[in-house]
């Protein structure tokens, strides 16, 4: 029986390619994306990471600042509400400063080449 179930699944394995070759030759692929260019994806997938990484920020502030209240005067806890609100500072500032230095390089791309606009980038 476990023979049967190999040879079978051998024989469905070699007829696949037979299957495929058997359609029509007219296939198209429809593009999910709105974007045609990788300048525009990019742009695209930046502005993404934007959109989800700003609730993300206010939301680590605000659990910074939840931090705070409930530490009640502790040293301890006062120490580490302290320590994620500096955390939480430089991670906001890295993430913008990435994201203005992306925006700078793109608009600095733009300019040297003169067929790119900064609006295609």
């Amino acid at each position: 029986m476990k023979r049967f179930y190999n040879l079978f699944f051998f024989y469905i394995f070699l007829s696949l390619p037979l299957t495929v070759l058997a359609q029509s030759s007219s296939v198209t692929f429809q593009n999910p994306l709105k974007e045609n260019t990788i300048c525009g994806l990019m742009k695209d997938v930046l502005n993404v990471a934007l959109y989800l990484g700003t609730p993300v920020m206010i939301g680590f502030l605000v659990y910074a600042g939840f931090k705070f209240v409930t530490a009640l005067g502790k040293p301890d806890a006062l120490q580490a509400a302290k320590s994620n609100l500096l955390n939480t500072i430089i991670g906001i500032a890295l993430f913008l400063g990435a994201w203005t230095l992306v925006t700078i390089l793109a608009g600095t791309i733009g300019a040297l080449q003169p067929g790119l606009s900064i609006s295609s980038c």
